[in-house]
């Protein structure tokens, strides 16, 4: 299964066809887990930040 911001163009191109159109994961949680330093290193706290802005559901 793929996010929808990562298949839209491709559904939109008919290059990739959704096989199961009642099946959906909306609202399903997601985590992203670390070891608990005092400072996550830059490229997990880049992580972080990336997933939080681009996965919102707001």
């Amino acid at each position: 299964m793929l996010p929808t911001f990562l298949a839209s163009q491709d559904v939109a191109a008919g290059t990739l066809m959704r096989v199961l159109p009642s099946v959906s994961l909306a609202g399903a949680p997601l985590f992203l887990v670390s070891r608990p330093p005092r400072e996550l290193p830059p490229r997990v706290a880049a992580l972080r930040t990336f997933l939080l802005e681009r996965l919102r559901l707001d």
